[in-house]
């Protein structure tokens, strides 16, 4: 078995059912799916047994736990795969997307392709992105600039998870878990191969996606700065911590704080990164003359 498919749901089961028709659309086919269901009430059971006839497919349920580092973790100690495919429940591949990562797997740990994002409440698939190409130095381009492997399009060798103890279950992460995994990911390796071609779907829901705008999530993103703040030399510590207190006064903006906006935004165009200077700048000026 080659690769494993690795679903967590909670309550997703009229979703799931796009998830899994794009799978079952694969044209490669040598590969297994594990839904991995977080305590759902709903009719998830019966929407997973009724592909059993088109895929390899698997369904594990468990209490809730509250976040789907628990499920993927289940999936991942119960997957027979080599590679381990990371596929959230409602989103969904190209039908060719196993068949274009194929061809790296020999030289690379880590493959994946960036997701168009579809916003689900009017269908549109607009020209936005997620995902980008990380540098060769990837610990520093991942802590210093932020996460920009999608999990959906996201493919890891099952040993490489094992080595780093696989998904944190720690609760405090809860939505920037994948970010987290990418950063102990990349101190083991540094194969990291992107594909620039969106090979699936996000699929956008401001009202039910876990990683929207919180005083919660503010508070993750520190978490993470400062559980890998040591690795950093002191230029990029300070890039790094720019690029942080940039998207804190961005955040707060969006949560109405202008005061804590204001704060971060200036702070963060001290930063030596012309570029990040700039956009602060850019974006300071721009509330400045929104106020009202």
């Amino acid at each position: 078995m080659l690769f494993s498919v690795i679903i967590p749901t909670f309550n997703r089961g009229d979703r799931l059912k796009k998830t899994l028709d794009s799978l079952a659309s694969q044209t490669f086919k040598d590969f297994e799916v594990l839904v991995c269901d977080d305590g759902s009430k709903d009719n998830t059971e019966d929407v997973v047994k009724a592909y059993r006839h088109k895929l390899d497919i698997s369904y594990f349920w468990s209490e809730n736990w509250g976040g789907p580092a628990r499920p993927r973790n289940i999936g991942i100690q119960n997957s027979r795969g080599e590679w381990i495919c990371f596929l959230d429940s409602d989103d969904w591949w190209r039908p060719d997307k196993l068949e274009k990562c194929i061809k790296f797997i020999e030289d690379y740990d880590v493959i994946y392709h960036c997701l168009a994002v579809q916003n689900e409440r009017t269908n549109i698939v607009g020209k936005k992105k997620i995902g980008s190409e990380v540098a060769e130095d990837v610990l520093r381009d991942l802590i210093v600039n932020g996460n920009v492997v999608p999990n959906s399009g996201a493919l890891v060798r099952k040993e490489i998870l094992i080595k780093v103890g696989l998904v944190s279950e720690n609760k405090k992460l809860i939505s920037m878990e994948d970010y987290d995994l990418w950063l102990k990911v990349a101190f083991v390796t540094k194969k990291f191969k992107f594909i620039p071609e969106p090979l699936g779907i996000y699929n956008w829901n401001s009202d039910t996606n876990i990683s929207k705008i919180s005083d919660e999530r503010i508070s993750k993103e520190i978490t993470i700065f400062q559980k890998y703040r040591s690795n950093l030399t002191e230029r990029d510590f300070l890039e790094a911590r720019a690029v942080l207190r940039y998207k804190l006064g961005r955040y707060y903006n969006l949560l109405g704080n202008r005061k804590l906006a204001f704060r971060y935004l200036r702070s963060s165009m001290l930063s030596h990164n012309a570029r990040q200077k700039f956009k602060s700048l850019i974006f300071y000026i721009y509330y400045s003359l929104n106020r009202c």
